[in-house]
């Protein structure tokens, strides 16, 4: 009696398809992080900084308009409230970052007038929004 022996194919994983998924889940991540970004401030048009960064982290927003309104996070505050609102804000998160985005048309000491609101409700950690002149 004569035995047949089947050759069978050792299992193996396709290695073509698998990087197609891969990658279109990384597609898929990136767009959808992008759309999840929040702009908590106003628009303003941004002076341009040859050396500007980007930081992705969580900050509180400070605006300034060229019309002198300001706004947290983009609710109006009066200039005599914003001390209050940044040391209730500092209690509340310490390490949080403070970031100032004020119109290329503000005044000038506006601008000053929250960079000491912010050092005097003890936020150590401030920066001025500028745009970048590469974009």
């Amino acid at each position: 009696m004569k035995v047949h022996r089947f050759h069978t194919a050792k299992p193996r994983i396709e290695m073509i398809p698998l990087m197609d998924v891969i990658f279109l889940l990384l597609v898929t991540f990136i767009f959808f992080s992008m759309a999840m970004t929040v702009q908590r401030g106003i628009t303003v048009d941004l002076p341009a900084a040859a050396t500007a960064s980007v930081r992705l982290d969580e900050c509180t927003v400070i605006s300034a308009t060229n019309d002198g309104r300001v706004m947290v996070d983009g609710v109006d505050v009066a200039m005599n409230e914003v001390y209050q609102v940044l040391f209730r804000l500092h209690e509340r998160c310490p390490q949080r970052t403070v970031v100032i985005a004020g119109d290329r048309k503000a005044p000038y000491e506006t601008i000053v007038f929250l960079l000491d609101e912010a050092r005097r409700a003890g936020i150590s950690s401030i920066s001025v929004d500028t745009k970048c002149l590469r974009d």
